[in-house]
């Protein structure tokens, strides 16, 4: 399946929902892995939501690394859930965070 990446905030917010659909059904990872990675995801909701008065570049930087990271976690085992991942820290770089 070809992804594309997203273009705005309502792009991450689907593929935010998408990786929450993603996890829930996982459950082949422990569940302080599945808490980092909703963590992160309510980070990355949050900081889109105050992008347009002015989110620190720093925060985002510190959220882009934390996907990458655990994109490379899952890479081999779980190929849709790195893919979305990777499409949330595009985004976040795109959307200039």
């Amino acid at each position: 399946m070809l992804m594309t990446r997203p273009q705005n905030d309502t792009d991450i917010h689907e593929t935010l929902s998408r990786l929450h659909e993603e996890l829930h059904g996982l459950d082949s990872i422990d569940e302080s892995t599945r808490t980092e990675l909703r963590e992160i995801a309510e980070k990355i909701r949050s900081v889109v939501e105050t992008t347009q008065e002015a989110a620190p570049e720093e925060q985002g930087q510190s959220l882009r690394e934390s996907l990458e990271r655990s994109a490379v976690k899952f890479e081999a085992s779980h190929p849709v859930l790195t893919s979305l991942l990777q499409r949330l820290s595009d985004g976040l770089g795109q959307l200039g965070i």
